[in-house]
């Protein structure tokens, strides 16, 4: 079992690629479970319907629109 421990944010408007942190989960335009590793690349974790996969060194621009940023994960206990 996987708990994911998060803190709460607020959106002010819709969240950009920029929006997201260093290390922080986020949804891309597409629905697919992404985590961001630099300023401008990302790992593709799970597909729009949940389906685990490994799928790295992608990029996109600080401005590029996506569907949502994860509350930030401070601790992953497997």
């Amino acid at each position: 079992m996987i708990t994911f421990i998060t803190e709460k944010q607020k959106p002010e408007r819709p969240p950009v690629f920029g929006d997201v942190c260093e290390n922080q989960f986020f949804i891309d335009i597409d629905g697919w479970l992404c985590q961001k590793m630099t300023e401008t690349g990302y790992n593709t974790i799970a597909d729009d319907e949940g389906n685990p996969l490994a799928d790295s060194a992608k990029s996109r621009s600080w401005d590029t629109p996506i569907r949502s940023v994860l509350p930030n994960v401070t601790k992953i206990k497997f």
